[in-house]
This record gives structure tokens, C-alpha cells and sequence, in this order.
């Protein structure tokens, strides 16, 4: 059947499928009219976030300024003159602004950031990070975002969230903007006054994010709880939540407020998201084992030294000296993360003991664990027994490198395993102590993990750039049955040499998919050719 007649819900399921394959959607816009229209609505959906997702280099540049100078062209022309703008692109085949669907005002700020320091108007020709320019560039993001705003037929994501504070345009007092905003269903916001409009009019959202970070100056910035609690609140449908704030600076009211408005979607909720929340001693296990079809929690940056597993909320903002906060009942009781599928803890300071009964209940379900940071994690070796139904581990190294075979050993089921560099960014940029210390070497990683591997593991991926040898290196492939391995990832580890591409060559030629890897000058032709010929895809 040709392409051009094939029935539309074929078409759409093709045209989903493509969604993240952007060289292959570029292809097909050249099948026929209906391929190109849809597929340019699709590419054009998010394409800041695009941009970001880029490595930096010339091609990016190009991209970002070919980006904003087919958006400024829909300006009206009296507001490009202040801007003093001039048309350097023909007139666009389609009004692309129409497409767009997510609006993040910082990534449309940095964009037209890059677009000014590579603009050929005069302006900007000999750019330097002064206040007029930073106005102008302030005033052209600006205008830029109420036009897309205005000239999108549909908005599924608006992310208001900010690097550093600055105003936020006020798209709410735009032409629609109660229509759009109806229609959200990812919002992302850590200002009140938006919130506050959102709260009477978005019932759809279905993935929320609460940013309030803390500032140094309390009283200039402090926002109140009670507009996001309500916007929690409004939500019939919400699945996912992120939370980043400190309840220590909020009093007991506004935190019950907070969580007693969370607690209405015990139901719907399946992600949960904590960032820099710092419970300390107050971490309100009880309430969390209410979300019943939890499926996936994350704790970034967070502390938990003890719990309260309560049915109400009082211990979590108050001390109370006649309450038992390690009530073995209300543990027993507690049978609410069964569904738990994937758990993320990274850059947390957590006692596990505290939080046993997560993993416990959660050992059947789990399938995928992030563990980063191990160093603030607390009795991590005596829980390594629930963690033997996951198919995914990524984890960060660092001298506590033996817990990790502890948990690939355990792991019975485990197919994918990632490791990465848990030292501090500090000491990784810091050129004094690199000089000052050995760098960290992975030679006994490597042949312990290996030997921990089970049959299952196809893909490895070493996101790291320790030293290890080649023969450490024969070692890790002889023990781990590397005839089974479809991916193996070394891009980061600059010590990797021609030797080392001669194991991989010896070991899994035949039978491996990709391989990743830092081109390093040892290479030789003849190798580096071996190499394509056994690997189906070599990318160094």
C-alpha cells in the first residue's frame, strides 16, 4: 500500500512512533502534502526544548538563530522597529507560531539570549552583557512569548518556572488566555500571581510542578502556599506531581493546608516528586501511604532522618512528646507500596532504616532504582535483598563502589546497568586536586561487577572517566558473558585506548549492537575499521 493511502489512524500511529526520531520525520516530509503538514505541526510542537537538548555546537547556533528569526517575522512590523529588527529569512510556508504547544519563558529567554550574540543586525554586532542590551533582550523575549502565546491554536504545557528571578510576562491578561489555560495539562510554576489565575480556571492538569526555592532575602520573596495548595487542589485528573519547597519556612497552617490538599488525589497520583524538601525528622510516611497507585517516587536533595507513619498531620509540623513516632503498629498497618515501580534517590541524606517498609513492600514491583550520592545514604547494605526483581540500576560510584556489586549480585532480573562519577563536582573541576590526588581507578569495579552480572544484562553503560586497564577490561567481558551484551558505553572514560578497543573487538564482535567511546589517538585505522566491520555501530 503506497504511503499517501494509508487509512489516517495508521498514519497517526507511524507519525507517533516517529515523535523523538527527528532525522527520520525530516524524511518524510517529502512524501506528499499530508505527511508534510503533519509532521511540521509535530516537529514544531516544542521546539525550544529541542534546541536546549543539543549539544552546543555551530550547527545548534544556526538552529536557535533560524529559530527566532522565523518567529520574529509574524511580528507585527510597529513592534519590530523599536527592536530594530531587519528580515533575514524569507516568509515562512506556514505560520509555525500556530504549532507550538509547550512555552517555557526560560527557554525561549535563553534562546533569543543566543540568537543576540550571533545576530548580524547593529544592534547587536559586538555584544557584551550590559544593561541596554540585557533590556532589549529582556523586551524582545518578552513580546516574543505573548505572541506565541496568542498565536498558538493550542497549549498543552506552560512552564512559568525561572533560572533567576525576573518578571513574568502577564499572558493571563491576554487575548484567551482563559481559554488556553483551560486547556493546560502540564504546568509548571513557582510564582503566586499566575498560580493564583490557574487555580480558578485549569481543572485538567494532569502533570504539576511546585517550584518555590528558597531566597536569601525571606521577607522580599517569600510566596504563600495557600494559592498552589489551591491549585492542587482544583485538579480532577492529576497524575504527577513535583514539589520543591521548605516547610520550615511556612507555618503549621500553610504546610497542613499544602499536604491536606494533596491527599485528595490519593487516587489518581502514580508520580511524586520531591525536591530539597528538608523533612528531617518529620517525614510523613503515613500520608504518602495513602497514594494507593503510586508507581514511581523521586527524592532529590531531600532529608529524612526519621518518620511519622500517621494518619493525620500534627507530628509532621509539631512535636508531640506523648505520640511514638516508631509505633510498630501503624507500620504493620501501612500496605500501600506494592505498585511501586520506579524509585529515584539522589543527592539525599536518608537513613534507610527509616524508610524500610518502602522497600520492603515495594520489592516485588520494583523494576527500576536510581541510587546517587551513595555516601548519604545511610545502612544501604542491609536492603539488598529487595531489590532483586529490578531490570534497571543506575547508580554513582565513588570508594563505596562495593555496595554496587552487592546490588548487581542481588539483582537477579537486571538488564540495564548505569553507572556513573559520584565524585563531588568540586573535586572533578577542581585541576589542584586532580593534580594533588591519583585519578580514581575502576580496575576492581570492573572485575568484581562483571563476575556480579547476571545472564540477562545486555546493556552496560560506564558514564565515568576512571582509569581501568585493557587486561581489567578482559577481565569484566570474560565474567560477564559478554556474548550477550548489545550495548557497551565508554564515551566518558578518555583513557580508553586502542588496547581496550581490541578486547571489546576479541569479545563481542559478532553479537554487539553499539558501541560508544572517546576517539582516542592510539587508535588505528586498521582497528577502528575491524571494529565497524564485527559492531554493528560504532560511535567514537
Amino acid at each position: 500500500m503506497a504511503a499517501a493511502s494509508l487509512p489516517e489512524l495508521c498514519l497517526e500511529r507511524i507519525f507517533e512512533y516517529l515523535r523523538y526520531d527527528l532525522k527520520t520525520q525530516y524524511s518524510c516530509i517529502l512524501i506528499n502534502r499530508y505527511w508534510c503538514s503533519s509532521l511540521i505541526a509535530m516537529l514544531w510542537e516544542n521546539p525550544f526544548e529541542m534546541i536546549k537538548t543539543k549539544n552546543k555546537t555551530k550547527g545548534n547556533v544556526r538552529s536557535n538563530t533560524y529559530l527566532i528569526n522565523t518567529y520574529l517575522i509574524y511580528l507585527p512590523k510597529d513592534t519590530q522597529i523599536p527592536i530594530e529588527l531587519h528580515e533575514t529569512s524569507k516568509q515562512p510556508l506556514f505560520n509555525y507560531a500556530s504549532f507550538l504547544r509547550y512555552i517555557s519563558i526560560q527557554n525561549i529567554k535563553n534562546s533569543v539570549g543566543k540568537w543576540a550574540r550571533f545576530n548580524e543586525t547593529p544592534k547587536f554586532k559586538t555584544f557584551s552583557s550590559n544593561l541596554e542590551n540585557n533590556d532589549t533582550i529582556g523586551y524582545i523575549a518578552e513580546v516574543l512569548i505573548k505572541h506565541l502565546f496568542t498565536s498558538s491554536t493550542y497549549l498543552k504545557c506552560v512552564d512559568l518556572c525561572r533560572e533567576h528571578l525576573c518578571p513574568i510576562p502577564s499572558v493571563y491578561e491576554l487575548p484567551n488566555a482563559e481559554t488556553k489555560l483551560s486547556q493546560l495539562q502540564i504546568f509548571k510554576c513557582d510564582d503566586d500571581k499566575m498560580t493564583r489565575f490557574a487555580s480558578k480556571i485549569s481543572r485538567d492538569i494532569q502533570h504539576l510542578e511546585i517550584r518555590l526555592k528558597a531566597k536569601a532575602s525571606f521577607d522580599q520573596y517569600y510566596i504563600p502556599l495557600k494559592d498552589f495548595a489551591m491549585l492542587i487542589r482544583a485538579q480532577r485528573n492529576l497524575r504527577k506531581i513535583l514539589i520543591q519547597y521548605s516547610p520550615t519556612i511556612y507555618s503549621r497552617d500553610e504546610n497542613v493546608c499544602l499536604w491536606d490538599n494533596l491527599m485528595n488525589h490519593t487516587k489518581s497520583l502514580v508520580n511524586i516528586i520531591f525536591v530539597g524538601v528538608k523533612f528531617g525528622f518529620q517525614f510523613p510516611l503515613g500520608c504518602l501511604s495513602k497514594f494507593h497507585n503510586l508507581r514511581r517516587l523521586t527524592l532529590v536533595d531531600c532529608e529524612i532522618g526519621n518518620v511519622y507513619p500517621l494518619d493525620y498531620l500534627l507530628p509532621f509540623f509539631d512535636e508531640d512528646d506523648d505520640y511514638q513516632d516508631n509505633n510498630p503498629l501503624l507500620i504493620r498497618d501501612i500496605q500501600s507500596f506494592h505498585q511501586v515501580e520506579f524509585l529515584s534517590i539522589r543527592t539525599s541524606k536518608i537513613d534507610i532504616n527509616k524508610i524500610e517498609i518502602l522497600f520492603r513492600q515495594a520489592a516485588n514491583s520494583l523494576r527500576s532504582l536510581e541510587l546517587l550520592d551513595l555516601d548519604h545514604l545511610k545502612n544501604l547494605e542491609s536492603f539488598t535483598q529487595f531489590f532483586s526483581n529490578i531490570t534497571r540500576l543506575t547508580v554513582g560510584i565513588n570508594a563505596r563502589w562495593k555496595i554496587v556489586v552487592s546490588i548487581v549480585k542481588s539483582a537477579n532480573l537486571l538488564q540495564e546497568l548505569y553507572v556513573h562519577d559520584e565524585r563531588s563536582e568540586i573535586f572533578r573541576n577542581n585541576l589542584i586536586e586532580r593534580y594533588m590526588y591519583k585519578p580514581m581507578t575502576a580496575d576492581s569495579f570492573l572485575c568484581e561487577v562483571g563476575k556480579a552480572m547476571g545472564e540477562q544484562v545486555y546493556m552496560f553503560r560506564f558514564i565515568l572517566d576512571w582509569y581501568f586497564y585493557p587486561n581489567s577490561l578482559n577481565t569484566f567481558l570474560k565474567r560477564c558473558n559478554a556474548k550477550r551484551l548489545k550495548i557497551l558505553d565508554f564515551r566518558k572514560c578518555k583513557f580508553f585506548s586502542n588496547e581496550h578497543l581490541n578486547q571489546v573487538i576479541e569479545f563481542c564482535g559478532g553479537t554487539l549492537d553499539y558501541l560508544y567511546c572517546e576517539y582516542h589517538h592510539t587508535f588505528t585505522p586498521t582497528d577502528l575499521s575491524r571494529a565497524k566491520q564485527v559492531i554493528r555501530n560504532v560511535n567514537c
